[in-house]
């Protein structure tokens, strides 16, 4: 991890702490070319192996003559198995994808002697909080981790959107010369902030569908055998899954927030009071806006959003399964 060595501590930290997790999967992303990298395809193996093997148990219960309600724990399980694997290989994939956009955004990452005294207070604020709240979540399983890695990603890059837009709405402070200037710094810098979502979408985007794919399935089972059957061990394992839920959420609440700061620097440079500055000025102010008015989303897939309004949408989905299993299970 040599290239955390020039980026703030405060940064270090938190991504410090999520890889670290992911280590213990044998996932190493920032050493991606370390000999220890490779033992990641042997544990995939066994993951496999282990998934094919409660998957045999399934049919072969099945062929027993086991119903729905005792062949739902397994189903999920089995479930679970698959979508572990299926983001083991993505993760392993991805490595360079998500070296490259850490980098990236730890080079864009703004130190307390580039903000306002009151953004800095922001800043720490934003940063301490999100990893009080992981370090809550510290559970050792890939399954929640590569989550929390994203809203970790999602969190810090609306976080660099919130930034600019307090330059913007101060730019207007500063001499003519001093801001024009400013802005000639502000326009590669609203640039990279876009080409950050963008590889954000790219590393994490397929990752998020296995989970929105994953979890619906496994949801209607968990939920079908805790109202059917509504043993202590259903209910527990419902409650388990209500973690990813918790995950999912908060994935889409920081993409609709990150999709909401980038659509407000348009708003934050139109109030820059424009129309008493020089003609460059205005120009800048422009390149700005005509960036930021195009409403720009977190990706999963080309007709899948990270946003509340897809949280939304896969519940929805996920009740109507469960109403459907449960009604041709009673009839």
């Amino acid at each position: 991890m040599s290239e955390f060595s020039n980026f703030e501590p405060m940064f270090q930290e938190t991504y410090k702490f999520i890889l670290d997790r992911i280590k213990s999967n044998q996932i190493y992303i920032m050493d991606e070319g370390s000999w220890r990298g490779r033992l990641c395809w042997i544990k995939l193996a066994v993951n496999i192996l282990a998934a094919i093997s409660h998957t045999a148990g399934v049919f072969e219960r099945i062929g027993q003559g086991a119903d729905l309600v005792q062949l739902s724990t397994d189903l999920s399980a089995a479930l679970i198995l698959w979508q572990a694997c299926l983001l083991y290989i993505q993760f392993c994939l991805n490595r360079k994808l998500l070296k490259y956009f850490i980098v990236h955004m730890g080079s864009n990452w703004r130190i307390d002697d580039q903000l306002r005294p009151d953004m800095v207070a922001v800043k720490h604020e934003y940063v301490t909080t999100f990893l009080r709240w992981i370090s809550v979540q510290d559970v050792g399983y890939l399954v929640t981790f590569d989550l929390l890695f994203m809203n970790a990603a999602l969190h810090h890059l609306r976080l660099m959107f919130v930034m600019l837009q307090d330059d913007l709405k101060h730019v207007q402070e500063e001499s003519v010369e001093q801001a024009e200037n400013t802005l000639r710094k502000i326009i590669p810098l609203h640039q990279d902030l876009l080409k950050l979502m963008f590889e954000l979408s790219n590393a994490f985007g397929a990752i998020f569908i296995i989970h929105l794919a994953f979890f619906s399935a496994t949801m209607c089972f968990f939920g079908f055998a805790a109202r059917i059957h509504c043993s202590p061990e259903s209910i527990k394992n419902l409650l388990a899954a209500n973690i990813i839920l918790v995950c999912i959420y908060t994935c889409c609440y920081y993409g609709q927030n990150l999709t909401d700061a980038s659509v407000d620097i348009s708003q934050a440079a139109y109030e820059s009071q424009w129309h008493l500055k020089s003609q460059e000025y205005k120009k800048c102010i422009l390149i700005i806006m005509l960036r930021s008015q195009k409403t720009q989303y977190i990706k999963s897939t080309s007709f899948t959003d990270v946003s509340l309004e897809t949280f939304t949408k896969i519940l929805n989905v996920t009740w109507s399964f469960l109403s459907l299993i449960t009604e041709v299970y009673e009839a």
